[in-house]
């Protein structure tokens, strides 16, 4: 009895066996792929695309909405790596030289367009077949220059930034004054709107918060001063060095008593980098502040501003008049690498990326868009109070330098503006010693030769 019974369990067994090989179990729902929509590629049925760029706000909308998008509408599947902004420059620049890059497509701060120049397409024969299809006319002047290194198209803009006067509206109204034209207006109001509003003999809010902590970014936010009052870096064209003249001292020399003459800064300021100083914002550390057109939307997110509704937006002033307020502007752009594996798919993923409706999409997930129809948007115009005042911005500000040297330059200059705002070297000595750094860095680049 015991026999049959183990015979017919032996059966059972491999029965079962047949079974499983010649009907393979159906994969859980969450594993099967939802049916493509009637005419939609198969999602990677045209290939995949390897994209690089950074992490953080640039690619927000990018990662959320955008890259979905274009990979349902294409059939491209996009093999996206984010890396933080130096290890990203620095993998980028270690792969351009090696000949192999990991990526079709790269996503590039202003900044560094004259040093990956020799490595990017030249993107303008791209444009030119795309014609009207792709609205070059749409795309603002500040944004599409960007990306010009050396007359060359290296890059075309995906999110370009410029700066705009926020100031709290309450506290404005409460003092009895108005946006600031001049320097020297924006001083007299940030002493105005210094407060102990405790009465406790602290000051709970500062005049005018700024980013202040030294590192990448502090030379350019000093721009807005100095560009602000009609001066320069450098003279490419001549090779004059500029910041040391009488224009940069003065910029230098404000810049500094706002904190320490004036105290109409936070003392801490020395360590904001752009987290801090938006925080400094959403918790009423200030009351004013210059500051990127895109950071109006965490200053006035109710969800995690504490001033959020108390914010109003106004031209950036100017040392003697508000014509010459010209605040940098910057941004990040994309492009291919002339040793791209998939240049037809890249220029097709730039194309989407920087176009009109991808643009649109991007604006309402905290992008800050290239193109002129984004701005005069019904929609956007009613999201964005500001808007009006950011795309002038655009339009009256300075370019960021893109070409090779740069890099280097900025290096030099965010230890000099870092020294004197915290008041270790007075502004015409700590000039002097950068201007004496520029003229190496152009001399060992062989752009100005001594």
């Amino acid at each position: 009895m015991k026999r049959v019974f183990a015979i017919r369990l032996l059966l059972i067994l491999a029965i079962l066996s047949l079974t499983a090989c010649a009907a393979p179990a159906a994969p859980p729902p969450a594993a099967q792929e939802a049916p493509a929509e009637s005419g939609a590629p198969a999602a990677g049925s045209r290939g995949t695309l390897r994209f690089i760029g950074p992490t953080g706000g640039a690619v927000k909308a990018l990662t959320e909405d955008l890259i979905p998008m274009f990979e349902a509408e294409t059939g491209i599947k996009v093999e996206a790596t984010y890396v933080a902004h130096d290890a990203l420059t620095q993998k980028a620049m270690t792969e351009f030289v090696s000949g192999t890059p990991t990526f079709d497509v790269i996503q590039f701060e202003t900044s560094w367009g004259g040093r990956y120049s020799p490595f990017l397409e030249d993107l303008e024969p791209f444009i030119e077949v795309a014609g009207d299809a792709f609205a070059e006319d749409d795309i603002l002047a500040a944004a599409r220059n960007m990306g010009i290194a050396d007359g060359k198209t290296v890059g075309l803009p995906y999110r370009v930034i410029g700066r705009i006067l926020h100031y709290r509206t309450d506290i404005f109204e409460e003092v009895g004054v108005e946006p600031p034209q001049t320097f020297d207006e924006m001083r007299e109001v940030a002493q105005a709107v210094t407060l102990d509003t405790d009465d406790d003999g602290e000051i709970d809010v500062y005049g005018f918060g700024f980013l202040g902590k030294q590192g990448y970014g502090n030379a350019y936010e000093f721009g807005t001063f100095l560009f602000g009052s009609g001066g320069a870096w450098w003279n490419l064209d001549t090779c004059e060095i500029l910041f040391n003249d009488e224009t940069a001292v003065q910029a230098l020399q404000f810049y500094a008593d706002l904190r320490n003459e004036y105290g109409v800064m936070p003392p801490e300021v020395t360590t904001w980098a752009w987290d801090e100083w938006i925080a400094g914002g959403q918790t009423g550390r200030y009351a004013m502040t210059i500051m990127h057109t895109p950071y109006a939307v965490p200053l006035n997110n109710p969800e995690a501003s504490e001033t959020a509704g108390l914010w109003g937006w106004a031209d950036a002033p100017g040392r003697d008049t508000l014509d010459q307020g010209a605040p940098p502007v910057g941004g990040w752009l994309f492009g291919i690498p002339v040793a791209a594996e998939q240049k037809d798919m890249a220029w097709e993923f730039i194309q989407y990326m920087t176009g009109k409706e991808a643009q649109l999409k991007s604006a309402f997930n905290e992008n800050a868009p290239t193109r002129r129809s984004v701005f005069e948007d019904a929609d956007v115009q009613a999201m964005w109070p500001w808007a009006d005042v950011a795309l002038r911005s655009l339009e009256r500000g300075t370019p960021m330098y893109n070409n090779s040297e740069e890099l280097e330059a900025e290096s030099a200059l965010m230890v000099t503006v870092s020294e004197v705002l915290l008041g270790e070297k007075a502004p015409q000595q700590a000039a002097d010693e950068a201007a004496e750094k520029l003229k190496d860095i152009l001399a060992k680049s062989g752009r100005c030769p001594e």
